[in-house]
C-alpha cells in the first residue's frame, strides 16, 4: 500500500513539474517581443526572408519577426499612409533614393546607439552617405546593384567584336556607335544596341559632364554644350535605326525582351536582370557581361539597392536593431547575395564568389565598375524630389528623341523644371 501511495505521489510530482514547465513556456512565449518587418521582394527574396526569420527566431526565442509582404508599386504609398496614421511598422525596407525623405521627415530612427561604429564602417562609403548625417546612422544597407552591359556572344563573334575584359579597356561612346554599326551589318541583329537612356535616370548625361544637379546639389547642370552634344548623339542613334525608339524609357517595349529574342546585339540593363535573362534566353545563344561605356567625363552608372530602416514609432527599437544587425552580418548577407546582388559590405564584396557561374560572371564585371561610381550619382539620388526629376527628364527629353522638339528646346525645359524640384 505504501509503495502504491509513493508511486502515486511521485507521479503527481512529475505531472506538476510538467505542468509548471508548460506554464513557464507559455509565460516565456507571452513575453516575446513582436517586430513587424514591412518589405517587398521578388519571390526568391521573400523565400529567403522567411528562412532568415526562422533562423533568427531560433537563435533569439524572445523576439518574433512578423513579415508583412508588399508589392513594389504600392509599397511606399501604403508606408506613407501608415506613418501618417501613427501605425508605422517597426522596420521598413526602402531604396537609397527614397531614404533621404524619411530622414528629413524624422521618420527614420538613429541607429548609432544600437550598432557598433566598426560594424557601420563595413558598408560602401557611397552607401553610407545616404544614411549618415551629423554622426548619426539611419539605416542598414542590405544589398546593392548597378547597370552593366549584356551582349550576344554569337553576334559579337559574327561581327568580329571583342568585349573588354578589364575596366581600363572599357568602351567609349564612339566605340559603342561603331559596335552598333558592325552588329547591324555583320550579324543577324535587327538593332545594334539599346538602353543608354534606360528608365530616365541621369547617368548617361553624367558621362557627358552634366547631371540633374551640380556637384554641390544647388542648381541644375543640364543646359550645357557637352550634354546637348551627348543627347544629339543619342537622337542620331534612334534616327539611324541603331537603337529601337520603341524602347525609349522602356516604353512601350522592353529592350531586355528584344535582346532575349535576338533582335538586339548588346544592351544596358541592371544586374538584377541576370536571372531573368538566363531563364528567357536558355540555350538559344551564348551571352556575356561587360562594362558600361565611358564618356568625355568618365564613368557613371546606377547605384541601386535596398536598405532597412527602423521607425521612431517602434516600441521595440533595441530588438529591431538586433535583427537588422544579424540580418546584415557578412555570413547572412553572403547567402542573400547569391540571388544576384552586390554585397553592401566591402570586405564581403572583395571575397564573395557566386555559386551560379552565370551570376558570377555578371558580378565580376559589376564589382569592378561599382567601385568607380562617381559622387554625383549619390548627390542626385539624395535629392528629395529625385523621382520627380526622373519624370521631367522623361517628359522633356522623350519628345526630343522623337523629333517633336529640338534637343536644345528640351534641355531648356528640363533646366526650368529641375530648378523647381531642387531641394
Amino acid at each position: 500500500m505504501s509503495k502504491r501511495i509513493l508511486c502515486l505521489g511521485l507521479l503527481s510530482l512529475v505531472v506538476i513539474a510538467m505542468f509548471s514547465s508548460s506554464i513557464s513556456m507559455v509565460l516565456a512565449a507571452g513575453k516575446a517581443v513582436e517586430i513587424e518587418w514591412y518589405a517587398w521582394g521578388r519571390p526568391a527574396e521573400v523565400e529567403f526572408f522567411h528562412q532568415a526569420i526562422a533562423e533568427f527566431e531560433k537563435k533569439n526565442p524572445g523576439i518574433r519577426i512578423k513579415l508583412t509582404e508588399t508589392g513594389w508599386d504600392e509599397h511606399h504609398r501604403t508606408l506613407d499612409v501608415r506613418i501618417a496614421g501613427g501605425n508605422a511598422p517597426d522596420i521598413y525596407r526602402t531604396t537609397f533614393p527614397y531614404v533621404g525623405r524619411y530622414i528629413k521627415a524624422k521618420q527614420a530612427l538613429d541607429l548609432s546607439p544600437h550598432l557598433l561604429k566598426e560594424y557601420r564602417k563595413r558598408f560602401w562609403p557611397n552607401l553610407r552617405q545616404f544614411v549618415e548625417s551629423d554622426g548619426k546612422f539611419y539605416g542598414v544597407p542590405q544589398m546593392t546593384d548597378t547597370h552593366v552591359v549584356f551582349y550576344n556572344i554569337d553576334y559579337f563573334k559574327a561581327a568580329g567584336i571583342e568585349a573588354p575584359a578589364t575596366i581600363d579597356k572599357a568602351w567609349t561612346w564612339e566605340d559603342w556607335e561603331n559596335i552598333g554599326r558592325k552588329l547591324k551589318s555583320k550579324s543577324p541583329a535587327k538593332y545594334g544596341f539599346a538602353g543608354a537612356l534606360y528608365n530616365g535616370e541621369p547617368w548617361y548625361i553624367n558621362t557627358w559632364g552634366g547631371g540633374f544637379v551640380t556637384p554641390d546639389g544647388k542648381k541644375p547642370d543640364v543646359n550645357k554644350p557637352e550634354v546637348i552634344k551627348g543627347l544629339k548623339l543619342q537622337k542620331k542613334w534612334y534616327d539611324e535605326g541603331l537603337e529601337p525608339i520603341n524602347t525609349l524609357f522602356l516604353k512601350p517595349d522592353s529592350h531586355e525582351q528584344l535582346f532575349a529574342l535576338g533582335q538586339i546585339g548588346v544592351i544596358f540593363s541592371g544586374t538584377w536582370m541576370a536571372e531573368w535573362l538566363k531563364d528567357q534566353i536558355g540555350d538559344k545563344f551564348k551571352w556575356g557581361t561587360t562594362f558600361v561605356p565611358k564618356g568625355p567625363a568618365g564613368f557613371s552608372t546606377a547605384l541601386g539597392g535596398c536598405l532597412n530602416v527602423i521607425s521612431p514609432q517602434s516600441k521595440h527599437p533595441k530588438e529591431a536593431a538586433k535583427f537588422l544587425e544579424w540580418l546584415n552580418t557578412d555570413e547572412v548577407m553572403e547567402r542573400f547575395c547569391q540571388l544576384g546582388f552586390i554585397p553592401t559590405s566591402v570586405p564581403l564584396a572583395k571575397r564573395i564568389s557566386y555559386k551560379d557561374p552565370t551570376i558570377n560572371g555578371v558580378m565580376k564585371a559589376a564589382l569592378q565598375q561599382y567601385a568607380q561610381i562617381p559622387p554625383i550619382v549619390v548627390t542626385q539620388y539624395k535629392q528629395k524630389n529625385y523621382a520627380g526629376m526622373v519624370q521631367v527628364f522623361i517628359e522633356t527629353i522623350g519628345p526630343a528623341m522623337h523629333g517633336q522638339i529640338t534637343v536644345e528646346q528640351a534641355v531648356k525645359m528640363l533646366d526650368k523644371e529641375l530648378r523647381r524640384l531642387i531641394d
